[in-house]
């Protein structure tokens, strides 16, 4: 099978290792903290935006960057509320 997909073996089975290893811590606490975006999301009716979600996350004892809640939020197509708008 590697032959016709012109595949390096030795890459097909490190590759397999690692899939089946599951997520890397990074990933693991990305899920996590997604988790914990969502709730505060929703606890604000969805008004919330990221800078408010990094108060409450920061409150919560939960160690996360603004720049990473930022990039959290949009891969999870949570959107916050401008009053001005």
């Amino acid at each position: 099978m590697c032959r016709l997909l012109g595949l390096d073996r030795r890459r097909f089975y490190e590759w397999r290792a690692r899939r089946a290893a599951g997520p890397t811590p990074r990933r693991r606490r990305a899920i996590e903290s997604t988790g914990q975006i969502r709730g505060f999301h929703e606890a604000s009716d969805g008004t919330s935006g990221a800078p408010r979600i990094h108060a409450d996350l920061a409150e919560a004892g939960v160690r996360v960057s603004r720049k990473t809640v930022t990039k959290l939020m949009r891969a999870a197509g949570i959107v916050g509320i401008s009053p001005r708008t």
